[in-house]
């Protein structure tokens, strides 16, 4: 009881890595979103703390 072979833990560690690359990728995603929707409102400069003169 309470034993696993190592190919389910590898599995396990497989799903875990892929986790945290899906992660990675919707955090990415969602930077790449919010600079798109600043830029489309006019935004980005502001945010940037930069103005066009």
């Amino acid at each position: 009881m309470g034993r696993s072979t190592n190919l389910a833990v590898l599995q396990v560690q497989q799903g875990l890595a892929e986790a945290r690359l899906a992660l990675a990728r919707a955090r990415a995603d969602r930077l790449v979103a919010a600079a798109r929707l600043r830029r489309l409102t006019g935004d980005l400069l502001a945010h940037h703390g930069l103005t066009v003169e």
